[in-house]
């Protein structure tokens, strides 16, 4: 005999995610498509060819476009359309279902002789004056009313059934198509009469359609549609029996599975079930459907503990130092979620992709000056930012083939560098999450990826920063990822770092790899703020950020360096920080002198003189000299800004010179006899920084600056 088991689906994500465990549990119940079952799931107002219902069809559904049967209340009733549906008509058998019902057993095992199988209602929908009214406006006398499982005490109609579960045979369907719609929308004419029963419309159109047509009806056994969703006091109302379809309406975890009941006699076949379609859900795990559910439902939850409270916090925390350096560069988060993440970052160019159209619509409310694009990570355009985030996603890739392809559309989609999170170990639960490889090595086997740095770590996850190979056309010398978020974690001052770094790469095309620099640029910038219309040298400048800084702040800036390699500003994709470069070329209110400090000639004098790490390098009597020079050149009350590198771990000055030993036989000095040399100028020492143990650097760090 030919059987089509049917079920709607609105467009409420969670009434996908429903189905999708409906067809796991007939599945798990033994219930396949084949040359005499059918499965059909009618899709309210949905175009069947959506990709969204591939997770059906991979379970054997077949997917059929019906209308809406109307709105507000009517939406109830959107079943009713599966029976202008007209292979269900042309049927032996019919099992109409709603969504909602976990399968224990093969409902095909239910007919009897009778043409209609249904289990009356719960409780009293509508209480019995309503019930009695509403048959009076019919014309129809009721019959002998019956008790109901959770209201013992109350009657109803005997056709008056749960919706959840219908089985028709014997041309029952064909036969009900026409009264049981017609009823259902008397019914929903006099939802003033119904009051908040309305929404039961469609069974009391049953009800209604049954009496008319006088079609025999044989309850279900309580077992066969069981409600999980009430209060667990109110089965014992109830004998225990033996569930074979479980009811559960909105009562489900946090991963949409049915949640337990707290009733033992029901837990013990619940739990199990539940527990065998879990792992029969991660042989297919569809991440657009569950997290479209996820949001759609459980907004509060976002994608997990990972997404809220301290956990969160840990993690913007941790990404904090890399995406200071990405404030006015493209990003791209590629499973953005909710954005409960990144909202609160001051980045300026942000496009969120996510596959959940649900979770898009709570992350625009976030950030409406902000892009979005629903899909996942196919949909980031190669090179499509500077830096591509993937915060959580890897770990819910079902299978290895699309956890690879993930990180191949994540790393495709970053020019510069990728932030990413997942797993180095396989987690302790199963669940949602899946483990393939660590993540550490598949960045770093990536052929498009030169280094991996770890970050830190919150909960069984570890977040990387991964910097891609440099481009053709891009300057080795600049800095990379992890270097420039060392610098933002550890600068006083990350938006004035962040702030150099672009001007440095707009206008040299690279910020220096020395790790230093994220230091000393920005402490030499912070004190000569508001130095607008005042007259700066740069001693030694080489090739730095610092004087095109000054000029857009409306300093007046002089350079001096002797190099004898000179730049040409035609040619700066091989830059380094090292040569002369005369500035005037990039910034016409800048002068630039190729010549030693000591040669310098000036009347006018200046307001601030700074050099970064410049006087370390040339011999003890040629530093004497400069600084000699430099106090005469600085005017009264004028200041001195000096970046020393120094021996790890004592106070020697640093003493070579591009690999050479600078006084090859005779001491060098120290950070004390630099400071003496500098009040020996007439000039006193206001302040000292030092810096030890920096990531990265050959040297530590020595900082001063005096006035005259």
């Amino acid at each position: 005999m030919s059987l089509i088991l049917s079920c709607v689906v609105d467009r409420d994500p969670r009434f996908l995610m429903q189905a999708w465990t409906l067809l796991l549990s007939l599945q798990d119940a033994g219930v396949r498509p084949d040359a005499d079952t059918r499965i059909i799931v009618h899709a309210a107002g949905q175009d069947p060819a959506d990709p969204r219902f591939d997770v059906l069809r991979a379970l054997g559904a077949e997917i059929a476009h019906i209308a809406p049967f109307g709105d507000g209340p009517a939406a109830w009733a959107n079943k009713l359309r599966q029976l202008e549906n007209p292979d269900l008509l042309a049927a032996d058998r019919v099992i109409l279902c709603d969504a909602d019902l976990l399968m224990l057993a093969d409902p095909r095992g239910f007919f009897d002789a009778a043409p209609v199988r249904a289990r009356i209602v719960d409780g009293p929908n509508p209480p019995e004056p309503i019930l009695r009214a509403l048959w009076d406006a019919a014309g129809m006398a009721l019959p002998d009313l019956v008790p109901m499982p959770f209201f013992p005490d109350d009657r109803t109609h005997p056709a008056n059934c749960n919706g959840g579960l219908y089985l028709f045979q014997h041309g029952a369907a064909a036969t009900l198509a026409e009264p049981w719609a017609r009823w259902t929308r008397f019914c929903l004419d006099r939802a003033a009469l119904l009051d908040r029963w309305a929404m039961h419309a469609d069974q009391l159109g049953f009800a209604l359609a049954m009496q008319e047509t006088g079609l025999a009806l044989s309850p279900l056994a309580a077992g066969q549609n069981l409600p999980t969703h009430r209060d667990p006091a109110s089965y014992a109302l109830i004998a225990p029996v033996e569930p074979q379809v479980l009811h559960y309406h909105g009562h489900v975890a946090a991963d949409g599975m049915p949640a337990p009941t707290r009733v033992a006699w029901i837990d013990r076949a619940l739990v199990p079930a539940v527990a065998r379609l879990r792992s029969l859900r991660r042989g297919g795990f569809d991440n657009r459907a569950f997290w479209d559910n996820r949001y759609a439902t459980n907004p509060e939850l976002g994608s997990g503990l990972g997404s809220r409270g301290e956990v969160l916090a840990m993690k913007q925390a941790l990404l904090a130092p890399v995406l200071a350096g990405y404030r006015d560069r493209p990003v791209v988060d590629i499973g953005c979620g909710d954005l409960e993440t990144l909202r609160g970052f001051d980045l300026s160019d942000v496009t969120g992709i996510d596959g959940s159209a649900a979770a898009l619509e709570i992350a625009r409310g976030k950030r409406p000056d902000w892009r979005f694009v629903h899909g996942d990570a196919a949909a980031a355009q190669p090179g499509m930012a500077d830096l591509a985030i993937c915060l959580d996603v890897a770990i819910h890739q079902p299978d290895a083939a699309s956890y690879r392809a993930l990180i191949d559309g994540v790393v495709a989609a970053s020019r510069d560098a990728v932030l990413v999170s997942g797993y180095e170990r396989p987690p302790e639960g199963e669940g949602i999450v899946f483990f393939h490889d660590k993540l550490s090595q598949t960045l770093a086997a990536h052929p498009d990826i030169a280094r991996v740095d770890h970050l830190g770590s919150w909960r069984d996850f570890d977040l990387f920063l991964a910097e891609r190979r440099p481009a053709a056309g891009r300057n080795p010398s600049d800095i990379g990822a992890v270097g420039l978020a060392w610098g933002m974690a550890h600068c006083p001052t990350p938006r004035l770092l962040a702030e150099l770094v672009t001007l440095s790469r707009r206008q040299l095309g690279f910020f220096p790899q020395t790790i230093i620099r994220t230091l000393e640029y920005p402490w030499m910038a912070a004190r000569m703020r508001g130095f607008a219309g005042r007259r700066v040298l740069d001693v030694g400048a080489g090739v730095s950020v610092m004087p095109l800084w000054l000029a857009e702040q409306g300093a007046q800036v002089v350079t001096c360096d002797p190099h004898d390699m000179i730049r040409d500003p035609a040619h700066r994709s091989g830059w380094n920080e090292w040569g002369f470069l005369d500035y005037a070329a990039l910034d016409p209110r800048i002068a630039s002198l190729n010549l030693p400090v000591e040669a310098v000639e000036d009347q006018e004098g200046f307001d601030a003189i700074y050099s970064v790490s410049v006087v370390e390098h040339i011999p003890a009597a040629a530093r004497r000299a400069a600084l000699a020079r430099i106090a005469r050149l600085l005017r009264p009350g004028g200041t001195l800004l000096l970046t020393v590198d120094v021996v790890p771990g004592s106070d020697d000055l640093w003493p070579l010179a591009e690999g050479r030993a600078v006084d090859p036989d005779a001491a060098h000095g120290t950070t004390a006899d630099l400071r003496a040399e500098i009040e020996a100028q007439g000039l006193r020492l206001v302040e000292i920084t030092e810096r030890r143990a920096i990531p990265g650097s050959r040297t530590d760090l020595w900082m001063a600056a005096a006035t005259r």
